[in-house]
């Protein structure tokens, strides 16, 4: 079972805190849960958050106070942190959605929130992470095959960086 973490990020108390208790209280079957579901009222906030809790999905209002929701996912972005993006707002905008576009968000949700349509796209959002989950190789696996690779004389990018790590050394 995979645990994800949550940030909401809303100005809105009512409508931050009823999606909290909504996610904390339903789950979407038993392949996955919540591990944390966490609050912020600003973008400031979010982001101060985010950084320090690096979480797998990101629920964001666009337009709040002292940083809106694009500012704050473009920060979270340049610091590396890059989680499924679903941004919430009550304003149509077309400049909104080509920023949301640009910063990879897995959804652009309206307001006011139809609870059918958002959980549709949490659930997008833990497939994606699942996905890629699934799709890694552990480091382990990866130095395994490197070597085994480099063994055989294969010529994969895990065998060569195996190959620049031991250049350094006198019998390679």
């Amino acid at each position: 079972m995979a645990m994800l973490s949550i940030l909401i990020v809303d100005d809105e108390k009512k409508e931050r805190e009823g999606i909290a208790l909504l996610l904390k209280r339903f789950g979407f079957g038993t392949s996955w849960a919540y591990s944390l579901v966490h609050q912020a009222h600003t973008g400031r906030e979010g982001l101060q958050l985010a950084l320090q809790l690096k979480p797998d999905i990101l629920l964001s209002d666009v337009r709040m106070p002292h940083m809106d929701g694009l500012a704050m996912a473009s920060a979270l972005q340049e610091n590396g942190i890059q989680p499924q993006i679903i941004f919430m707002s009550a304003y149509s905008e077309l400049s909104y959605y080509k920023k949301a576009l640009k910063l990879h968000a897995v959804s652009f949700v309206e307001k006011p929130i139809i609870l059918d349509e958002l959980y549709a796209e949490i659930r997008h959002a833990v497939d994606r992470i699942l996905s890629v989950q699934s799709s890694r190789l552990s480091e382990e696996e990866l130095k395994a095959y490197g070597l085994k690779s480099l063994l055989q004389g294969g010529n994969v990018p895990a065998a060569n960086a195996f190959r620049q790590q031991l250049a350094g050394y006198s019998y390679f």
